[in-house]
């Protein structure tokens, strides 16, 4: 996607990607999938999702409203068995359409290194599943992805 493509944001305007202050960031593709996330904050941890999930970067919602450059802890669950560990850097932030949560884009680094290159061609087949025009079950396979925080960092 080029940085003057128009996208829909989540209060449902039209807006270019550039429209964050300048040009679209991204380096990697992303996959658009709502994951569930646990985080850690001031010591507590707490759910939230994903929106979409590259090699290095995610969109998520959360309940605390981080500031740029703020850091903290993350799991995602990628898939019923495969959970990523990774410390993220906040980027931007904005109210969520609900405006009780909150949307923050992060950079993140993995907590083990092969995650990263797992995570490119596991983005690559979401990618190509959400443009086949089959009908997928994703609806049934995020409801097993549900479970309960890690344990510890």
């Amino acid at each position: 996607m080029r940085s003057t493509d128009r996208i829909e944001s989540p209060r449902g305007e039209r807006r270019s990607r550039n429209d964050r202050g300048g040009r679209d960031r991204r380096v990697f593709q992303r996959a658009n999938r709502v994951l569930p996330v646990w985080y850690r904050h001031e010591g507590k941890f707490r759910q939230g999702c994903a929106l979409d999930l590259s090699a290095e970067g995610a969109a998520l919602i959360t309940e605390v409203d981080f500031n740029p450059g703020d850091q903290f802890e993350f799991t995602v669950q990628v898939e019923a068995d495969w959970e990523v560990r990774a410390t993220a850097t906040v980027l931007w932030r904005e109210s969520a359409p609900d405006n009780m949560t909150h949307m923050i884009g992060v950079n993140f680094r993995t907590e083990r290194p092969g995650d990263k290159s797992l995570l490119g061609p596991w983005i690559h087949s979401q990618r190509k599943k959400s443009e086949s025009p089959e009908k997928s079950d994703s609806a049934e396979k995020q409801k097993k992805l549900i479970a309960p925080p890690p344990d510890e960092y």
